[in-house]
């Protein structure tokens, strides 16, 4: 089997010593390469295609983000991992808005290992090699309008809160992610991670956010005039309510507190792919949504025949860029068809795919997209054959307590 190619960038001899000496018991596993700065690195790029590049920031001549934007331009499908010693707010911002993840010196073995492995485990869920140089390039996703709009004016009232600037960050998938992955860096150094968009807004503070937003712009918003044929509300309303009937079946299923919140946040994600698709593939993205309602087939296996993937396995190859859960990537990239995970113990994945059915089936806004019947075989696989009434009932309370009775 093929190793994967690694380059570790550094300009303090001992700092590489280290590397290798550390990682030597990955020598089986993985072909690893180091250069000495940003020069060096690009000569290592220019002959070799490196899977994965780590790099520390601050190096004399070009320093690491000088690298990453000329990685992330002319090597896009390349894993880019910060590795350094300075956490400053201004270097988290920095290397956000370039690399997938960011590490924290000194970093054992273990935690650089895991990182790598993990993104490295999920890089044949994208077999379009367009698309993964597309969702390789980003850094940071696009938002709804709407949040931006909500973020803003609850920021011009002087006591402006976290708790409410949580609550609208929670209901947007994008801006979701966006804040868990920073959150979930290194750079926090915390021990758990972190599943609820609301958690994470408090320990980042309503004032970190106002400049990411207002300040550096790390984030920015979905240009919806080029894409009016695609109703983003319908898409939030409906990831929304796909989270919350997520985690009230991850409950009723007996799934612990911790694989509950991972439902939760993974129905809220589980479409994000559309959104990377919608806004890289627009012109094409059209033509997705006109088909499936010509040809009365779902949107998802419209975008296999159009684009040659699916807003699920994109957005499954973002997160594990990113480094979400492994249960959280897993149920966003099978939520159409669970059946394909050999996991007998799938609790995230089958309450995020229940959650998405039950949605699609009580809440009929379009009667031109096909309603998938629900999979027998995976349901009697995971013992819920007896429960899925009593399952549908509770989860049409809860969409006729948000639509009224349809």
């Amino acid at each position: 089997m093929e190793k994967y190619r690694l380059l570790f960038v550094d300009d303090e001899p001992n700092v590489l010593q280290g590397l290798k000496r550390m990682l030597f018991k990955m020598k089986d596993q993985w072909d690893m390469h180091f250069a000495s700065g940003g020069k060096e690195a690009l000569a290592v790029l220019d002959k070799i295609n490196i899977h994965v590049i780590i790099t520390d920031m601050l190096m004399p001549g070009m320093n690491g983000l000088e690298l990453l934007k000329e990685v992330c331009s002319n090597y896009p499908k390349v894993f880019r991992v910060v590795l350094s010693g300075h956490s400053e707010h201004e270097m988290l911002v920095e290397a956000a808005k370039l690399a997938h993840q960011f590490l924290t010196k000194p970093c054992n073995a273990e935690m650089v290992v895991d990182t790598i492995e993990q993104a490295l485990k999920f890089r044949q869920i994208l077999h379009n090699e367009e698309a993964k140089r597309i969702v390789s390039r980003i850094s940071m996703l696009p938002t709804m309008p709407v949040t931006f709009q909500r973020i803003s004016k609850e920021m011009e009232n002087p006591d402006y809160s976290v708790a409410a600037i949580a609550r609208i960050v929670a209901e947007d998938s994008s801006m979701s992610a966006n804040i868990l992955k920073l959150v979930n860096s290194s750079f926090f150094g915390l021990i758990n991670r972190i599943t609820s968009p609301e958690k994470a807004i408090a320990l980042l503070g309503a004032d970190t956010i106002r400049s990411f937003i207002v300040n550096e712009h790390i984030f920015t918003e979905i240009k919806t005039g080029q894409i009016k044929y695609f109703n983003l509300d319908l898409l939030r309303n409906h990831t929304l309510l796909v989270a919350r009937l997520s985690k009230i079946i991850a409950k009723s299923i007996g799934l612990s507190k911790q694989h509950t919140d991972m439902a939760s946040i993974a129905g809220l994600l589980h479409d994000i792919g559309k959104v990377v698709l919608i806004t890289n593939y627009n012109t094409t993205y059209k033509v997705v949504i006109e088909e499936a309602r010509t040809q009365n087939k779902s949107i998802w296996e419209m975008e296999k025949e159009v684009i040659g993937t699916s807003h699920a396995e994109v957005g499954a190859y973002l997160l594990s860029l990113w480094g979400f859960d492994e249960e959280v990537i897993q149920a966003v990239h099978l939520h159409h068809c669970p059946n394909l995970s050999v996991d007998e113990n799938a609790g995230v994945l089958t309450s995020v795919y229940l959650g998405n059915v039950f949605e699609h089936r009580l809440v009929k806004l379009n009667e031109n997209y096909a309603i998938r019947p629900i999979d027998d075989i995976y349901v009697s696989r995971m013992n819920l054959t007896n429960q899925m009434g009593e399952l549908e009932n509770m989860c049409r309370t809860i969409c006729n307590e948000v639509y009224g009775e349809q």
